[in-house]
C-alpha cells in the first residue's frame, strides 16, 4: 500500500498478492487529510479493512513510512501525533487478526504500492480493474505488498 498527499487529499492504492505473489485484488481509495503521515496511515488501515472484510487471518502489510510501522508496532503509540486516531483503528482492527504483521521496507522496494498510487491521484476510486493496472504492478520484484495469507 502506498499513498500520496494532494491539495488535502490522501490518495491510496492497495495491492494484495498472495503467498505465490499473484494479485488478489487492487483498491484504490481518497480520503480528507492534512498530512502525509495520516495518508500513509489511511492507507494501512484501508487495506486492514479490506483484508478484515475478506477474513484473511494470516497477513504481512509492508509499507514504505516508517514512522507509521515503528507507531502500530509499539505498545504505546504516541498520542500527540496527527495519525494517532488512525493508529488507534488500525490496532483495533489488529487485536481481531494476531496473526497480521506490520513490517517496514523500504521505497525502492516498495515499486509496485508505489506504482498503484497513481490510480488513487487520477481520482479513480474502487476496485481496480486488471486492464487499468500497469504492468510494473503485475512483474515480481521480490517484494510482495502483502503477503503470506
Amino acid at each position: 500500500m502506498n499513498a500520496t498527499f494532494i491539495n488535502g487529499s490522501a490518495h491510496s492504492g492497495v495491492i494484495i498478492r498472495n503467498s505465490n505473489d499473484l494479485i488478489i485484488k487492487a483498491h484504490a481509495f481518497i480520503h480528507s487529510c492534512l498530512d502525509l503521515i495520516s495518508a500513509e496511515c489511511l492507507a494501512i488501515l484501508d487495506a486492514c479493512s479490506i483484508l478484515a472484510h475478506l477474513r484473511i487471518k494470516k497477513a504481512t502489510f509492508e509499507s514504505d513510512c516508517k514512522n507509521a510501522i515503528t507507531q502500530i508496532n509499539v505498545s504505546s503509540p504516541n498520542n500527540n501525533w496527527s495519525a494517532s486516531p488512525i493508529i488507534d483503528k488500525i490496532n483495533l482492527l489488529r487485536k481481531n487478526w494476531t496473526s497480521w504483521n506490520f513490517k517496514f521496507v523500504p521505497r525502492s522496494a516498495n515499486g509496485a504500492a508505489h506504482s498503484s498510487k497513481w490510480v488513487a491521484s487520477n481520482y479513480f476510486v474502487g476496485i481496480v480493474p486488471f486492464n487499468i493496472i500497469p504492468d510494473s504492478i503485475f512483474c515480481d520484484d521480490g517484494y510482495p505488498i502483502l503477503d503470506n495469507f
